[in-house]
């Protein structure tokens, strides 16, 4: 009904949300939309490669990983991701090397790609840029900001 003072609004077709009022229902409709995202996160350290994984799979996302360059660039070709997480230190390929060879193929090249790295330095943010990354983050971090930038990546 419009103009009721609960904020509610016409239902949206086809949605499972009719009952929430119209800010909360869009609210809901972008979350479940990034939520479905598959996302393939690169990195050859073991340990950081499973608690990036597990806050992903937490979150809904669906994950797919790689240990090294060479098989983070196959899987973006087979599974063609929503987004791409790539450490920049990796056997076989470097992650400046992978994300570039993503953007130059053509099935390949909207896919949002974030730098991982263990060094700052504004060499290293300039790589990222120049082999075409979206953003850069800074091992060690914080879950939530690793949530946070995945989540606007996919906005």
């Amino acid at each position: 009904m419009r103009g009721h003072p609960g904020g509610w609004d016409r239902p949206v077709p086809g949605t499972t949300l009719d009952w929430l009022p119209t800010t909360s229902r869009q609210t809901a409709l972008r979350e479940e939309s990034t939520l479905a995202a598959t996302v393939l996160v690169a990195d050859d350290d073991a340990d950081i490669l499973r608690v990036i994984e597990i806050n992903l799979r937490l979150e809904g996302f669906e994950v797919v990983t790689a240990r090294d360059g060479l098989d983070a660039l196959t899987k973006a070709v087979t599974v063609s991701p929503d987004l791409v997480l790539l450490d920049v230190q990796m056997p076989s390929l470097d992650g400046y090397t992978i994300c570039a060879r993503i953007r130059a193929d053509a099935r390949l090249a909207a896919i949002p790609v974030i730098m991982v790295t263990a060094g700052y330095a504004s060499a290293d943010v300039e790589a990222a840029r120049q082999a075409g990354a979206n953003d850069f983050l800074v091992k060690p971090f914080l879950p939530t900001t690793l949530l946070d930038m995945a989540k606007a990546m996919l906005s």
